[in-house]
């Protein structure tokens, strides 16, 4: 009697169906995913919109990195809450002209 794989016609074919087989199982496997993959729409939404928020966040970190301009030594730096100096004030007033 023929047993598998023991090297006769009958034995090289069970080992070739056993063979496809697997092959099969792997590529249903395969497709299943893939499936599983492309139904999950919260999932994939959720990525999408957290690629994009990384993205946005990237560019206005570099617009507002690119924006801040050191001070100059002649503008006077102004902090919150406290009065300029009575110069700035003085000359801030004898640049300013009236009309009537």
């Amino acid at each position: 009697m023929d047993t598998p794989g023991d090297g006769s016609p009958s034995g090289d074919r069970v080992a070739q169906i056993r063979a496809d087989i697997v092959a099969a199982r792997s590529k249903i496997a395969a497709e299943l995913e893939a499936l599983r993959f492309k139904t999950d729409v919260p999932a994939r939404l959720g990525d999408a919109l957290a690629n994009v928020a990384i993205d946005v966040t990237e560019r206005v970190m570099n617009q507002v990195a690119s924006a801040q301009v050191e001070p100059s030594a002649e503008e006077p730096e102004v902090v919150q809450g406290q009065e300029p100096s009575p110069i700035v004030n003085e000359a801030v007033s004898d640049d300013v002209s009236v009309r009537t």
